[in-house]
């Protein structure tokens, strides 16, 4: 999007993905985020329970 200038929604159909908000939302976590770390899942939920 960046280099070729093309919309959300262009680059959503281009990669096949339903959604031009998704594509939306990454590249605002990209630009605020500081990069590729920006858009890694990070885990969820309650860390596993050590066994003693």
């Amino acid at each position: 999007m960046n280099e070729t200038g093309t919309s959300s929604r262009d680059t959503a159909a281009l990669f096949n993905i339903s959604s031009p908000g998704m594509i939306r939302n990454w590249k605002l976590k990209f630009e605020v985020g500081g990069g590729y770390d920006a858009l890694v899942s990070k885990k969820k939920g309650h860390p596993s329970m050590k066994k003693r």
